[in-house]
């Protein structure tokens, strides 16, 4: 069955779900050059049932210490298939879900608009996501992301991205996506704006948290800008009340306030939430 001897296939549920990454990604290699039809993938992966959402497939998978990989592999998979709701998927959320690293066969998504890796395990922007053309959207929060890469310029469909909560110190290279439309920076380590003043396509920005920046310059070529959230920065927003931090802002010399919708509002440290909307 599906060219792979029993023997062959209890080998590779091992590599899922007893190895280390390499033993995983080992396993998958093994499969992928194993099976030819849907039903055979599933034989092998030990799930009867065809699922038809990626929650329900996620559900299915054998347990594994990198679920969002071995589910994002999958999913490849089963577009070079030629499952029909997988080929037409334009949304797959992965957050709080280990990932590791994207398998180099995600590009079979080619329908793929959103992808989610918030608190994936990454290092680094993964670079798979060049081969994902439909790609608009991509979260990647919450991971140990220190270093943009030079290779912005191949995502030029992509207009929303999440860096939150990364060890991002630096904007360099952000300028190659003049076309992105919102980006959330907030709570990182940043110091410097001015890779910014590229993104002239930029209309919501969302800089709450970072605390070492102590200005804002880079902004001031940002025509487009509708939409910016500045509570608690270096330069003490925060020891102001309300309205004088609403001053600060209609004086600077980088900022249109009039075309602005500004949040200067803290937000609560425990949801996440504006406080005017939070319940803790």
């Amino acid at each position: 069955m599906a060219g792979l001897t029993q023997q062959e296939i209890e080998s590779i549920r091992q590599d899922l779900t007893e190895g280390d990454f390499p033993r995983l990604v080992q396993g998958l290699e093994a499969l992928s050059h194993g099976v030819s039809s849907e039903a055979e993938l599933r034989s092998c992966l030990g799930y009867a049932e065809a699922a038809d959402t990626v929650d329900s497939l996620g559900s299915s998978l054998p347990d594994s210490q990198f679920p969002g990989h071995l589910l994002l592999w999958t999913l490849a998979k089963l577009a070079e298939l030629g499952t029909d709701w997988v080929v037409e998927l334009t949304e797959i959320d992965l957050r709080y879900t280990k990932v590791n690293a994207l398998p180099d066969s995600i590009r079979n998504l080619q329908k793929l608009e959103s992808l989610s890796l918030s608190r994936a395990g990454l290092t680094a922007v993964p670079p798979q996501v060049k081969d994902l053309p439909s790609l608009r959207r991509l979260n990647l929060e919450s991971n140990k992301i220190e270093a943009l890469p030079e290779w912005l310029d191949r995502l030029s469909g992509v207009t929303e991205i999440g860096l939150s909560r990364t060890s991002v110190k630096s904007l360099d290279h952000i300028e190659k996506m003049g076309q992105l439309e919102s980006l959330d920076i907030s709570c990182t380590s940043l110091t410097s704006l001015v890779p910014l003043a590229g993104l002239t396509s930029l209309r919501k920005l969302n800089i709450f948290g970072c605390v070492r920046l102590v200005n804002l310059e880079g902004l001031g070529p940002l025509k487009q800008l509708e939409e910016l959230t500045v509570y608690e920065m270096g330069y003490r927003v925060t020891s102001l009340d309300e309205d004088s931090r609403v001053g600060m802002l209609k004086d600077h010399p980088h900022l249109d306030y009039d075309q602005l919708r500004v949040n200067t509002e803290p937000w609560c440290s425990s949801c996440g939430e504006p406080k005017q909307f939070c319940c803790c």
